[in-house]
């Protein structure tokens, strides 16, 4: 119903359902899904969790932060050309403050955020 909504909307909109053209494309894009079902996968042991959408963000983060051997450079940085710019530790202060929304952020955030 969503995409036949967004037609609806843009009417030049052309929706492409497909596989890659090339097949060493292909096997790049299983490799990436490995190594992410991978790294879930150890979250989830690790958090004693079988909910893997909760893991999803912390691991895809850190595959993007991670050095890779061949370019000596984070995929993060090769696909955009510097670091991220979110901190990890306000991010795990955030998370571990059970926050889900900005709207929920204490008054004395930057405060908490400097201890």
């Amino acid at each position: 119903m969503f995409l036949w909504d967004l037609r609806n909307t843009w009417t030049d909109l052309v929706i492409i359902n497909g596989r890659a053209r090339h097949p060493q494309t292909q096997g790049l894009v299983e490799r990436g899904n490995r190594t992410l079902e991978v790294a879930l996968g150890k979250w989830m042991q690790h958090n004693k969790t079988d909910e893997w959408s909760k893991g999803l963000r912390p691991v895809v983060y850190s595959i993007n932060t991670s050095v890779a051997e061949a370019t000596n450079k984070t995929p993060y940085k090769v696909v955009f050309g510097q670091s991220p710019r979110s901190d990890f530790e306000m991010w795990k202060i955030i998370s571990e403050s059970g926050i889900s929304d900005e709207e929920n952020l204490p008054g004395d955030f930057i405060d908490i955020f400097d201890e």
